[in-house]
């Protein structure tokens, strides 16, 4: 159902960190990008964990195999990025207008200030003052709802999706990520703009 994952978005980022196709990197940064991809070891294929462990993979044989991974991983996610968007405008379309609006902007990087249950509805409350939308503050109240995972206070990344009950979104928020989704049938929005600000960040 949902493409966005831990294991997606940590692959992604993984995927970035050595990245250098060029060739040309500095050797004692290339030691701390292998000590910090023997951190994150998980998310990376088994066959590369040994050459990680040895602090080899950028002058080994595998190098040049690991780059190509990571393009796959790479292209694979900005393809999934583009499709998740075009479907969350798509989708947005369908809910009440002030919800609308809001799933047609980005939440990334947003600040979820509170969260209120109250029998079947989760409203969240998101400060958007270091965000990338023209809306200072949103409250979204999601109706019908069911949760699992847990949320942190960092809005990252998200995914909108319609399933046969109604809609779902998928958040990955906080450092390290945590995995929140809900189940709901529809969903309304309040929200505030602080015009001024909004051009000042931009």
């Amino acid at each position: 159902m949902f493409y966005l994952s831990l294991k997606t978005q940590h692959q992604s980022d993984v995927a970035h960190m050595a990245y250098f196709p060029e060739g040309d990197v500095e050797p004692d940064f290339m030691k701390e990008v292998i000590q910090e991809l023997a951190r994150e070891k998980q998310w990376i294929p088994a066959r590369f964990h040994e050459a990680i462990d040895l602090g080899n993979l950028h002058s080994g044989n595998q190098w040049g195999e690991y780059l190509k991974w990571c393009e796959g991983v790479i292209a694979a996610y900005q393809t999934k990025r583009e499709a998740i968007y075009k479907k969350r405008v798509l989708l947005s379309a369908k809910f009440e207008q002030h919800a609308g609006e809001v799933f047609n902007d980005s939440l990334h990087d947003g600040e979820i200030v509170q969260v209120v249950r109250a029998d079947d509805e989760v409203t969240l409350f998101l400060d958007m003052s270091g965000g990338f939308t023209s809306k200072a503050m949103i409250q979204l109240t999601f109706k019908g709802a069911v949760e699992t995972g847990e949320l942190a206070r960092d809005y990252v990344y998200d995914e909108l999706v319609e399933i046969g009950s109604g809609y779902a979104l998928r958040v990955l928020s906080g450092h390290p990520y945590e995995q929140w989704t809900i189940v709901f049938q529809e969903v309304e929005a309040r929200f505030v703009f602080r015009p001024k600000a909004y051009a000042e960040r931009e």
